[in-house]
């Protein structure tokens, strides 16, 4: 069986770049879009607060909030709203763990 060796400089160096955070964050932004196509509101009767990440020291492509995290956390874990808007722009969301959440 052959072995296989990771080389973890070069994955780093992948997942910093510009090219790849430029891919993410168009994904997030697609996302994000269908999410609030969906015209879902929170609780308080807010619209869902979501949308792609632009600024320094945010996940690249992730979405975020601010303070509103936790809206969109009890939105996604009640509703999958982020997991059906990945799936609809044609992404393949999976858990943390490597296994489908659904």
């Amino acid at each position: 069986m052959a072995r296989l060796e990771l080389d973890h400089a070069g994955i780093a160096e992948v997942l910093v770049s510009d090219g790849f955070r430029a891919a993410t964050l168009q994904a997030a932004v697609e996302v994000a879009a269908v999410a609030r196509a969906r015209g879902l509101r929170t609780e308080d009767g807010a619209p869902l607060p979501v949308g792609g990440a632009r600024g320094a020291g945010h996940r690249p492509g992730g979405c975020v909030g601010g303070d509103s995290a936790r809206r969109r956390v009890g939105m996604e874990a009640r509703h999958g709203v982020l997991r059906r808007a990945a799936e609809q722009v044609g992404l393949d969301p999976h858990g943390l763990d490597g296994e489908d959440s659904r």
